[in-house]
């Protein structure tokens, strides 16, 4: 788990904390190594071919990136990577489909495996496919996770740099950006499985819908957390009650998705009940920071009594909700106990302080119902989807090109009528039969000479001996009668 430089405010480090995603993977052993130009065959354009071996090429590099030295990849460079190859599957793809219609030869079948990061440990994590829109949509989910893996890093560079403000803004500002365009490709998978006529009936997570559509979401929280923190830390708490109401809305909506049907990894579920606890117990805090900072700062001159007492009332329900029942929430316990019991400590001190100085100072009512937070429709949510969309690609035919009798050029024949073509071939085809025909007179006439030497050395027989006759006689008997013959000659 990556580190992260504390803030000033422990609730700011809570929301700057990150889930840290693994990166989907895909064998890169020899006998699982696709290649395009091997396993589609046939007599191709050279275009076609140039396609295939490109892809072939841009899936290699993708592979050892994505498993380079056994180590966690570079999120930029796996971005770079899926970027160089989906051009590519992309327009195989799309190839494949504008040549529905024509006979494509597979020498072997077209097998795209991967195994998945998001499914629970102990279950089976590796699913194999021959569908195009598996591969397509794996590798454009291995990009959306990288975004979120490099707006992790960029929020670590910005709590680095909190001494330069400039900087740091610009950092957060580039963690959500990240985070906006993994919420964009998410969206994009999510609806171009809708594609997928006969999907698997336990796909792994990443192409499933609903856990996209749930992924999506939750990006997009983390990216809403960042603008709450630096929010916190720029002690804007005038906002932050109405960041937070919209964050809690948010992730009620993430647990929807996550929890129907198909199970994850536990801890992002876990995450997100999480933080609808935390949000509404945040969202009081800073509710009633806010009024004490006005207060404070004589921007609220009138009934100042009952704007104390209701600061109060939100600290008192700030600090009940902050009551974490860590067994339920399995690992990230490790990831947020620490901070929280920080946060818990101060919100018992800010009560402590908060009802002392109401009691000597402001005599302020403090009515629990007066503790309200902003409406949902006064809830903002900030962070929208960056649109994504594939590059745009020139479908090729898988059409079988026909091949130039020898002698003739490749490219000029393509380019002659069918007519011509079928009479150059028939023309060449006789060439060939007559050749053949040649060939083997010549040899049935060596055959026939040959046979009529033999016949001519044939030995003088005895007279009374016919040559059938003789030929039938065992050749003992023969080579006797010969002998006696030669003799009384």
């Amino acid at each position: 788990m990556m580190q992260f430089e504390p803030t000033k405010d422990p609730a700011a480090d809570i929301l700057l904390s990150f889930y840290e995603f693994g990166i989907p993977r895909t064998p890169k052993t020899k006998d699982k190594t696709i290649k395009y130009h091997e396993i589609i065959g046939g007599n191709l354009k050279e275009e076609v071919v140039a396609m295939l071996k490109t892809g072939t090429q841009q899936r290699r590099l993708l592979v050892q990136g994505l498993t380079y030295a056994g180590t966690t990849p570079n999120p930029q460079n796996v971005i770079g990577s899926v970027n160089a190859y989906l051009p590519s599957v992309w327009k195989i793809q799309k190839s494949l489909q504008a040549s529905k219609d024509t006979l494509i030869k597979l020498q072997k079948p077209l097998l795209f495996t991967w195994h998945s990061v998001l499914t629970p440990p102990g279950e089976d994590n590796t699913l194999t496919q021959s569908v195009f829109i598996f591969e397509v949509s794996m590798i454009i989910v291995v990009r959306a996770l990288s975004h979120y893996n490099a707006a992790q890093i960029e929020v670590q560079r910005a709590l680095q740099n909190q001494n330069n403000v400039s900087n740091m803004n610009a950092m957060f500002k580039n963690a959500v950006t990240e985070l906006r365009n993994g919420a964009g490709v998410l969206d994009f998978v999510a609806k171009y499985l809708q594609n997928w006529k006969k999907p698997p009936k336990n796909p792994l997570p990443e192409v499933n819908r609903r856990i996209l559509v749930g992924l999506q979401n939750y990006f997009l929280c983390q990216a809403q957390r960042i603008l709450t923190a630096k929010a916190i830390m720029d002690k804007q708490y005038v906002i932050v009650p109405q960041l937070l109401g919209g964050l809690q809305q948010r992730y009620s909506t993430c647990i929807n998705y996550l929890k129907s049907g198909q199970q994850i990894v536990p801890d992002i579920v876990q995450e997100c009940v999480l933080m609808v606890h935390v949000c509404e117990s945040f969202a009081h805090r800073y509710a009633a920071s806010n009024l004490r900072d006005k207060i404070d700062s004589g921007k609220i001159v009138d009934d100042l009594e009952t704007n104390f007492g209701n600061s109060v009332a939100h600290v008192i329900v700030a600090n009940s909700k902050f009551n974490i029942n860590w067994s339920g929430l399995g690992n990230i316990r490790k990831r947020y106990e620490g901070k929280c019991s920080q946060v818990k400590q101060i919100l018992v001190e800010m009560e402590t302080e908060f009802q002392e100085t109401n009691a000597g100072v402001y005599f302020g009512p403090v009515d629990m119902e007066e503790a309200t937070l902003p409406t949902r429709s006064q809830h903002k949510f900030l962070p929208q989807p960056i649109e994504f969309n594939v590059p745009a690609v020139e479908a090729l035919s898988f059409q079988q090109v026909p091949r130039a009798p020898p002698g003739i050029e490749q490219k000029a024949f393509e380019q002659m009528p069918v007519d011509i073509q079928n009479e150059l071939w028939a023309q060449h085809n006789a060439t060939v039969e007559a050749a053949k025909a040649a060939e083997l007179e010549a040899k049935n006439g060596a055959k026939k000479s040959k046979k009529k030497k033999k016949k001519g050395k044939e030995p003088e027989l005895p007279p009374g001996y016919d040559r059938a006759t003789f030929n039938e006689l065992p050749p003992d008997l023969q080579k006797e009668i010969l002998a006696e013959y030669q003799r009384n000659k």
